[in-house]
């Protein structure tokens, strides 16, 4: 008798064992299809901002995104950026470009600068413009931490919003005899 007692709680043990594993499966499987991430940074440099949220909801137009850069020296964070901004906006298409295969393109964006130093540089182009960024431009010093420190989202919303805005602000300086006058315009195109 000892041995069925044993046999029936060790079956009861293993039953609840596959059950727990199968729900554990099931649900990672739901989970991972949603692909659900949570940014835990202090600054939350994995986030997009409530304000980059408000600009890509409003935009109505597509957006063609150029992303050139040097094999071997692709920047991750470029990436899963731009991924995150195609998932908010639809009208926004994303294509990596080599550039040593398409100098043409390359050579379409003449302030773009493709070099070992400054391999990557993303274009934003609408109907009526482009905006090239540079991978210099994506980062900034932190000289606390002594680090770099990604600031790709302002950079890309900034040119987002530079391609789609139907006015472009247009600075004059005015100057005078012992008379300094700044004012902005706007310009229509």
């Amino acid at each position: 008798m000892d041995s069925k007692k044993r046999f029936k709680y060790g079956s009861y043990a293993f039953l609840m064992t596959v059950v727990v594993l199968s729900i554990f499966v099931v649900l990672s499987l739901i989970l991972n299809k949603q692909n659900w991430k949570i940014d835990a940074t202090s600054n939350r440099i994995y986030s997009i901002s409530d304000q980059t949220k408000k600009v890509l909801t409003n935009i109505k137009q597509d957006i063609n995104v150029y992303v050139f850069y040097i094999k071997g020296s692709e920047d991750i964070k470029v990436n899963e950026m731009l991924d995150r901004y195609k998932k908010l906006n639809p009208y926004i298409k994303v294509e990596f470009l080599e550039a040593a295969k398409h100098p043409d393109k390359v050579r379409e964006y003449s302030e773009m600068t493709l070099n070992p130093d400054s391999p990557i540089a993303v274009v934003f182009e609408t109907g009526k413009r482009s905006k090239v960024v540079n991978i210099y431009e994506m980062y900034t010093a932190d000289n606390e931490t002594q680090s770099q420190i990604f600031v790709g989202e302002q950079k890309f919303t900034s040119a987002i919003r530079y391609g789609t805005q139907e006015k472009t602000p247009t600075i004059y300086i005015l100057q005078g005899h012992k008379a300094f006058l700044f004012q902005c315009y706007t310009k229509d195109l």
